[in-house]
């Protein structure tokens, strides 16, 4: 047989402790039996308060390198079409693994499974950080959030008691600063810039004549 205790409190900081218990023997009158010392035991148990915490990045580059410019800036200026490269960074700065993360950007109409993985793993040990990337180009200019989805696990991968899933977001801007020229449209530039130029010159040079005799 065996008797069970408890004792309900709250975690306020790491603690071992160790507690004793010790018993009188007797007979099935109640009796004590002559000349048996009472027996004793003790045990210990650690209690390790945990402090699970996490940070999100989004930033924004132009160009396209595999993510080799992650984590990127907070805002960038283009042009239409050119290429930009959107990246997504979680950090974990607790001090317990982060498990089931997900990464969703609704104005990109993106999530997890559109991003490449630049480095880290899942689940994402403390100290350590998680790089995404996204290569797209610019159409317009656009002020987007970005949110990210994770669940503290203890060492087994279960949810630590207590706590739930954490949810955080962040932003990155894009500026479109207007349409790239085509070849034609430059070409057109440099014959007016010519037509304009050309006249002042042969005033210039031949007085009030505006071409050459």
């Amino acid at each position: 047989a065996a008797i069970i205790y408890y004792y309900e409190s709250a975690i306020s900081a790491d603690l071992t402790n160790h507690a004793t218990v010790s018993a009188n023997p007797i007979d099935s009158n109640g009796n004590d039996l002559p000349g048996v010392d009472n027996p004793e035991d003790s045990d210990t148990a650690t209690v390790e308060l945990v402090h699970p915490d996490l940070s999100f990045q989004k930033g924004v580059y132009l160009g396209h390198d595999h993510g080799e410019g992650c984590p990127g800036k907070d805002k960038v200026t283009g042009v239409d079409g050119e290429p930009i490269t959107y990246c997504f960074t979680v950090y974990n700065s607790g001090d317990t693994a982060f498990d089931k993360i997900t990464i969703s950007d609704p104005a990109l109409g993106i999530d997890q499974n559109d991003l490449q993985l630049k480095s880290g793993e899942i689940p994402l040990q403390p100290g350590t950080r998680l790089i995404y990337y996204y290569e797209t180009t610019i159409s317009s200019s656009l002020v987007n959030q970005a949110t990210v989805r994770a669940t503290p696990v203890d060492e087994n991968g279960n949810l630590l008691p207590g706590e739930t899933e954490r949810t955080i977001n962040d932003t990155a801007e894009i500026v479109n600063s207007g349409e790239i020229p085509t070849l034609n449209e430059w070409g057109n530039g440099l014959l007016l810039l010519l037509l304009g130029v050309l006249p002042v010159y042969y005033r210039r040079r031949y007085g009030a004549r505006t071409t050459p005799q």
